[in-house]
């Protein structure tokens, strides 16, 4: 027999028969559950095999039907018969046990299924993973340094994005609770880019550094930036000053004057 079979990676038994029924290849299933046979109805019950010789003749319009077969070793087993004439000489059958063999083959595909969800699942893990890593890089790209009892430094670097503002907001809002903060000063020295949604974001804190009773100052923006930061509606809350030099030189009670 050919070793080449179309149906070889079907986790079922399949045959290529000719008129005469003798076998002319079959999947690696069928030699699994039949062994080497040379004509099919070897492997048919001796009581189906008057139903297999009317149902596979030549010519017929084949539609399904059963067949108890005879696996190894001696195992009886039913099974649906599907069959087609590809030609006057060539006859595909496929077969699907039923019963136990059939619940190996659900098996199979639940362990396959499982092996795919194990795959899905790994995928989210390293997704998860690769999430905390942004949000960790977000925040050390705004780190929140206290300069004394008084005074919070957060020193922006890259891009004032949304995801920017927002990683870092939670925990310079709590730091301002926690030291009860007079006044925070945000570096934008190293800004390279301050997005729209950015933009918004850092406006919403803003609001919500003052309505904490705390007092902003921005410091280091370049022309760049001023174009952006013009359209903020919460200027009211911010004071701006030219570096951060200029900044920490002021005592903290003259930087809320």
């Amino acid at each position: 027999m050919n070793t080449e079979f179309q149906y070889d990676d079907l986790p079922l038994p399949a045959f290529r028969l000719n008129e005469k029924l003798s076998v002319v290849n079959c999947s690696e299933e069928a030699l699994r559950l039949f062994g080497k046979v040379s004509s099919f109805l070897e492997i048919v019950d001796e009581a189906s095999a008057n139903k297999a010789r009317k149902m596979l003749a030549s010519g017929m319009a084949v539609e399904k039907f059963e067949l108890n077969v005879i696996a190894q070793p001696s195992k009886l087993i039913l099974a649906d018969v599907f069959a087609k004439w590809d030609s006057q000489f060539s006859l595909s059958v496929i077969l699907v046990p039923k019963d136990d063999e059939l619940a190996g083959i659900v098996q199979q595909l639940a362990q396959l299924r499982s092996r795919l969800n194990e795959t899905d699942y790994d995928l989210f893990l390293e997704k998860e993973r690769t999430a905390d890593l942004l949000q960790q890089v977000q925040e050390l790209s705004a780190p929140c340094i206290q300069l004394d009892s008084m005074r919070l430094l957060i020193p922006v670097f890259g891009e004032l994005s949304r995801e920017k503002v927002e990683a870092v907001s939670a925990r310079l809002l709590e730091n301002i609770y926690q030291v009860n903060a007079e006044t925070t000063i945000m570096d934008f020295t190293a800004i390279t880019k301050i997005t729209s949604q950015g933009l918004t974001s850092l406006e919403s804190l803003l609001q919500t550094i003052s309505v904490m009773g705390t007092e902003s100052i921005i410091c280091g923006v370049k022309p760049s930036h001023a174009k952006k930061l013009h359209h903020l509606q919460s200027l009211m809350y911010v004071k701006f000053a030219s570096s951060l030099q200029e900044v920490i030189a002021l005592r903290p009670e003259t930087s809320k004057s």
